[in-house]
């Protein structure tokens, strides 16, 4: 910020690594946002895509769990 820009990161974090990831940013402020739209509206829309990011091993089901059951409250969380 001393140079008067900011800088936004998009990724995927889940789990503790959320908390990891955001004690290795030393820059102040920060701010997390994380969007956590229910499971029938990502399929809903990975229904509409002519590629997907899931299959067998990796479902919708399984990274909403890993989202809501193992991911820290970190930031704010947005239904998306």
């Amino acid at each position: 910020m001393a140079a008067g820009k900011s800088t936004v990161v998009q990724d995927v974090v889940l789990g503790e690594d959320l908390r990891t990831y955001t004690s290795l940013v030393r820059t102040r402020p920060l701010y997390v946002v994380v969007l956590a739209p229910r499971p029938e509206a990502v399929a809903a829309r990975e229904a509409e895509q002519p590629n997907t990011g899931y299959g067998a091993a990796w479902t919708v089901g399984l990274l909403d769990e890993a989202l809501r059951t193992r991911t820290p409250r970190v930031g704010l969380w947005l239904d998306t």
